[in-house]
């Protein structure tokens, strides 16, 4: 079915002057400063930076055993940008790269939206809305956020679905292939899904199969740095329910924020092939669907695999690109039919269609609304980065200035244990027995078992806490005086940062609740 015949002129976007569209990227763009904007390094630039700066500087924490570690599933991105590392600092990189990221993904959302024939107002408060949610809340992922790999996989993706969009297929497939390069654990998600819309559409099929070769080429890099990572890693079926159940319940277990937000994913991509096929639909909105249904599939197996213990399979985060990707459909499905549906409702036009899509649009919102407040998810990240600019101190804010005082005050071989909550090597500049929260794939089963002698007063006591609920951060404090000496014997650690109060060891510096203990 054709669009409805008057105000075309005020949904197309084809007229539309080039000022409106900067005005409309730069909106996206300061949104996600607003909203991501916190202090550099944050999260997984904690990571992600500092494995960079690492590689940059073979001589950063020489002793650190956790950046002893191969980094495969960072190979491209380390290596692409290890000449930077050389001569800018980690708060720096993070910085421009958030940047750039945030202004390619707000270009490249409008360049899609272009595509679909999406009006720019509607599409613009769509993306917008849709930033502070996400529903990252599945599978623990994001398309807007820190500096890391990631985000370039997802500039990648989004590249690719605008060139597929436009039929140059030969670059959509090339796109695709180097997402999984630059961040495995998405492109394994999205190549496959690039390539299989392209060979369902009639009009790309032949090109497509010309093309794979190209996406294959593509990804070749980062399947090296997978296949390096595994490659000699054992580890027995206990490490990855571990990791999947104690360490990265929120990445790995996809009933961990409730089943509702599950449930709003399939209620998502069931609204956005209904549309794509309804008489409204489009050949680029059916190609967004058939994108998004394939995205579904590796989600599905890992319910499967959580489902039947198969704990192994989770590495590859099978939950992380599918409800980031449907709900960016979602919200441009939203931006195209409304104004249609309003359109049409003011000429009298048939509405009986139009109004039941709307309908269950209008219900999957409000059911998304209650799985995870976008209202109260946009409260929190602004205040967090507000807080960010204003010298806002808290128990975080105290930890690093504990971190301070041990890179100034101590000798630079110096192993420190330190809390779970944040990753300390940037902070520290000190090696570490191991960083809690990110497993080193090429010794996965020594990591764990590094992670377990840190906390509790015995592995199997801590590990059986942590399978009841018991956070990792009361482990760390229940940790005891006996375990940090066989942390001392073991691992030479001479320093111990936490907030819980040891009379048996030299209190050497205190920041609010943190006290920095000499333990050898």
């Amino acid at each position: 079915m054709n669009d409805p015949p008057s105000r075309l002129g005020e949904i197309e976007t084809s007229e539309t002057p080039r000022r409106t569209w900067w005005a409309a990227w730069a909106a996206i763009t300061l949104g996600a400063f607003v909203l991501f904007g916190d202090h550099a390094p944050f999260i997984n630039e904690y990571v992600y930076l500092v494995r960079l700066h690492a590689v940059a500087h073979p001589n950063y924490i020489p002793h650190d055993w956790s950046l002893a570690g191969t980094f495969g599933e960072n190979l491209v991105f380390n290596t692409l940008l290890w000449p930077v590392g050389r001569v800018l600092s980690v708060v720096s990189i993070a910085w421009i790269g958030r940047v750039v990221c945030w202004a390619a993904l707000a270009a490249l959302l409008l360049a899609v939206m272009r595509r679909l024939q999406i009006g720019l107002l509607a599409g613009t408060l769509a993306v917008l809305v849709w930033m502070p949610w996400e529903l990252r809340i599945v599978g623990g992922d994001w398309m807007f956020g820190t500096f890391e790999a990631k985000p370039l996989a997802y500039i990648a993706m989004l590249g690719a679905l605008a060139a597929a969009l436009d039929r140059r297929v030969w670059l959509a497939m090339l796109l695709g292939g180097a997402a999984v390069s630059l961040h495995p654990g998405v492109g394994v998600s999205v190549a496959p899904a690039i390539a299989i819309a392209l060979l369902v559409d009639s009009t790309t099929r032949r090109a497509a199969w010309r093309s794979i070769p190209i996406a294959i080429i593509a990804a070749i890099p980062g399947v090296i740095g997978v296949v390096r990572d595994m490659h000699g890693s054992t580890a027995n079926r206990d490490v990855y329910r571990f990791i999947a159940r104690d360490v990265y319940p929120f990445h790995m277990d996809p009933w961990y924020w409730g089943k509702l937000t599950f449930l709003v994913l399939i209620a998502m991509a069931a609204v956005n092939t209904w549309y794509a096929y309804s008489r409204s639909g489009t050949r680029g909105l059916k190609l967004l669907a058939h994108f998004e249904l394939v995205c579904a599939i590796p989600t599905l197996l890992g319910v499967a695999a959580w489902e039947t213990g198969r704990y192994e399979y989770l590495r590859f985060f099978p939950f992380r690109v599918f409800p980031v990707v449907v709900s960016v459909g979602f919200a441009l499905t939203a931006a195209h039919a409304l104004p249609r549906w309003w359109c049409a409702r003011h000429e009298n036009l048939r509405l009986t269609a139009m109004s039941v899509v709307t309908g269950a649009i209008v219900l999957t919102v409000l059911a998304s609304a209650v799985a995870q407040d976008p209202v109260r998810e946009a409260a929190f990240l602004v205040r967090r980065t507000a807080r960010g600019f204003t010298g806002y101190t808290d128990s975080s804010t105290q930890l690093t200035d504990a971190y301070h005082w041990i890179r100034d005050h101590t000798p630079t071989d110096s192993v420190v244990i330190s809390p779970p909550a944040q990753d300390p090597h940037y902070d520290t500049d000190r090696p570490q027995i191991a960083t809690f929260g990110v497993p080193r794939w090429d010794a996965v089963a020594e990591w764990k078992q590094r992670v377990l002698a840190q906390l509790g007063p015995s592995d199997a006591a801590a590990r059986a806490a942590l399978d009841r609920g018991v956070s990792f951060d009361d482990e760390y404090r229940a940790l005891t005086p006996a375990r940090v000496h066989a942390l001392v014997h073991t691992y030479g650690a001479r320093y111990l940062v936490t907030d819980r109060r040891y009379p048996s060891f030299t209190v050497v510096d205190r920041s609010g609740p943190w006290y920095v203990y000499r333990v050898s």
